[in-house]
């Protein structure tokens, strides 16, 4: 115990004093055989704090000029959004004068340190050599953008899910079901994650056999293409006006909302930006769903939540989001498999494969994008730091001088 804490002491200094020299010793860790979670989240917490987006359609930059209008602007996108987090770091920051840089290291933090943290209650259980180790890793890594920490709401929430999930089944308390609560509160998307495991929890869920939930899969596979952007938009205008709840726009369930850019790229650039990793989530939950799916609690939740991607597949911002949160715990449980089982190899492998190249190929597509964004913002590479930091709170003004009350 005492060494953990003086690993972790050790770590931090380096971090205090630059960043990047932090990272080769973080590679050490996890090659012995360490939990190095913590260790993430303050890495990419400098990381994010010292980030600048320049691109004006990224939700970051959008985020941070709200602390250049007046309040009833932000108080108009707060009442539109109903998420608690952003509005009450935005205004936490605002009214102690801190710089709004704190807003993407927050979330950065809890993005990855729950990312890393999910990953890390399953590979405790197995035993992995320390290269294999490091793989893991950088496979759960590219399951997020180069620069996740610019996703203020969705992606915090989404990790913090994620961890839910697994920790309120692997470690078997209902208390974690409390931070799917959290994530809620972070972004209102997590609402029906939670609501399907508090149903499976319960055991609503957990009592259909397992040959049939995986027909239903394949069933819903089909199924989804017939459900139109229209009859769905129907029925959220119908459910609003009577009861005023959900308030979601045609444009937003439709996808013309959120990547809307898709239009703007050639026929290349849709393949790579759209159907390559539509087409690629789709073959991953269905390799999943009918050769990996067990009789547990965590497969019972894939499993829905690949139905319900399914079924709205039509709806682009819907089926990204969701996918996303699906993809991150079929590649923590197929890690799993593949290493605690010598039948699902093959096929836990070959998902493993199609997930790297679109990671990888995902890591290519942020470095060509964001490159003048990562490069601007951490050229002075001696800066970044939590020392960087202490000094940028304490002696500048930058990020905070124009804060209109």
């Amino acid at each position: 115990m005492k060494i953990r804490y003086y690993k972790n002491f050790f770590y931090l200094l380096i971090i205090f004093f630059n960043n990047f020299l932090a990272i080769p010793f973080l590679i050490v860790d996890i090659l012995k055989k360490r939990n190095v979670a913590i260790n993430f989240g303050v890495l990419f917490f400098v990381f994010g704090y010292f980030y600048r987006p320049l691109n004006e359609k990224t939700d970051l930059f959008r985020y941070y000029e709200l602390f250049n209008q007046n309040k009833v602007i932000r108080e108009a996108l707060f009442n539109y959004q109903k998420d608690i987090y952003a509005e009450y770091m935005i205004n936490f920051l605002i009214k102690n004068n801190l710089p709004k840089y704190f807003l993407a290291a927050i979330s950065a933090f809890i993005t990855y340190y729950f990312l890393f943290k999910t990953l890390e209650l399953i590979i405790t259980r197995i035993k992995l050599k320390g290269v294999y180790r490091v793989i893991c890793y950088i496979i759960t890594y590219l399951s997020f953008s180069i620069i996740g920490y610019t996703g203020i709401r969705f992606y915090p929430a989404m990790s913090l899910m994620a961890y839910s999930i697994i920790a309120t089944y692997k470690l078997r308390k209902k208390v974690y079901i409390l931070l799917a609560l959290l994530a809620t509160m972070i972004h209102s998307s997590m609402v029906v994650p939670l609501v399907l495991l508090v149903l499976i929890e319960l055991k609503f869920l957990y009592r259909v056999n397992i040959k049939i939930m995986k027909l239903f899969i394949l069933i819903s596979s089909v199924l989804g293409k017939l459900i139109s952007v229209r009859l769905l938009s129907e029925i959220a205008t119908i459910i609003n006006q009577n009861i005023n709840l959900i308030k979601i726009s045609e444009s937003y369930i439709s996808g013309r909302w959120g990547i809307e850019f898709i239009s703007h790229y050639n026929i290349i650039g849709k393949i790579v930006k759209y159907y390559f990793p539509f087409w690629t989530f789709i073959i991953i939950f269905l390799l999943y769903g009918i050769f990996l799916l067990e009789k547990n609690k965590i497969d019972y939740f894939i499993a829905y939540i690949i139905m319900f991607c399914f079924m709205l597949q039509n709806f682009q911002t819907i089926f990204f989001r969701y996918s996303r949160l699906t993809i991150l715990l079929i590649i923590t449980l197929t890690i799993y498999k593949i290493f605690n089982g010598k039948k699902y190899k093959m096929i836990g492998n070959i998902i493993v494969l199609i997930f790297l190249l679109w990671g990888v190929l995902n890591l290519m597509i942020d470095l060509k994008d964001y490159h003048l964004d990562i490069y601007y913002s951490y050229i002075k590479v001696f800066k970044i730091s939590l020392f960087g930091i202490f000094k940028d709170v304490l002696f500048n003004m930058e990020g905070r001088c124009n804060y209109l009350l």
